[in-house]
């Protein structure tokens, strides 16, 4: 609007307001707009002419973020139920402020892709039967049983396989457990190789507690890679010697130029572990090997 003066200086009005406009339902009662602004410009007012004006195109606000809700999760919003197996329907996200809890006698049968920066629980009597991918930054609390058919990588996270749990690897050269990114295994159960193949790097930790069980058969390989350490202080590990069974190997990063030193704590029964340099994991690293192609679903019940 010509005519318009967005500041004041030796009470003169200096420089034209771009892009504003008139508050015409401030003048009600004293007159028309133009006399408004008038009667401000000859006041000399910087105020009175801020009540009339109103900047085109404001900062805007940002808009709220919505909260998620955080605790239990009703696995019923994520799963197909069949008889007693829950079937994930989607590749999934759980936030870092919520449980999922896998119940006694119930199956969770997974063949995509479930990322965990919260907390999996596992009643007794409850499994998991991963065909697909569990990444974990989070805590996985198990006192059932967890069956490994492809991969579970432990980024970063912690995975307690409790007093009379079991986490089993099977399906020779499918089955991956990666404890990766300074990830902790504590294991007070049981813990078996069925020909799988068990990573353990980064500053990685598999501690075998008192009364814990790792058995490595079937052409099953557990790899010690550079500063990681795998604890066996007060537990039992048996690397079965090939013979009537085909045995297992451990091979321990051996402090050479090209791989760094990792360490063993605690003896190992049957086949010694060998000094070298594991080979790599092909997908390990930060968890999502799976590629930027796929999709995450959010999980905000």
């Amino acid at each position: 609007m010509p005519g318009l003066y967005s500041s004041i200086k030796s009470n003169r009005f200096i420089g034209p307001v771009s892009g504003a406009c008139v508050n015409l339902g401030a003048t009600r009662g004293i007159g028309s707009s133009t006399r408004m602004l008038a009667s401000c410009k000859n006041t000399g007012s910087l105020s009175c002419m801020e009540q009339f004006i109103r900047i085109k195109n404001p900062t805007p606000v940002p808009a709220a973020v919505p909260t998620p809700v955080c605790g239990p999760i009703d696995i019923n919003t994520i799963v197909t139920l069949q008889n007693n197996i829950y079937i994930l329907n989607n590749n999934v996200t759980i936030l870092e402020c919520q449980t999922l809890t896998i119940v006694a006698g119930y199956n969770l049968y997974i063949e995509n892709v479930l990322n965990n920066y919260g907390t999996i629980i596992v009643e007794t009597s409850g499994t998991i039967s991963n065909y697909g991918l569990i990444s974990n930054y989070g805590t996985i609390n198990n006192s059932g049983d967890i069956e490994i058919y492809d991969r579970i990588s432990n980024n970063s996270g912690t995975i307690n396989n409790n007093i009379g749990s079991t986490i089993t690897l099977t399906l020779s050269g499918s089955s991956i457990l990666s404890n990766d990114g300074s990830g902790l295994i504590s294991n007070t159960g049981i813990l078996t190789n069925l020909g799988g193949t068990i990573y353990n790097a980064k500053s990685s930790i598999i501690r075998n507690n008192t009364g814990g069980s790792i058995t490595n058969d079937f052409g099953g390989v557990i790899y010690n890679y550079t500063n990681a350490i795998i604890d066996n202080t007060n537990g039992t590990i048996d690397n079965i010697i090939p013979g009537d069974q085909v045995g297992g190997s451990i091979i321990n990063a051996d402090n050479t130029s090209t791989c760094g030193s990792a360490t063993i704590i605690g003896s190992i029964n049957g086949t010694q572990p060998t000094s070298g340099c594991p080979e790599p994991d092909p997908n390990g690293g930060d968890a999502l090997i799976i590629g930027d192609s796929v999709n995450i679903e959010i999980l905000i019940p």
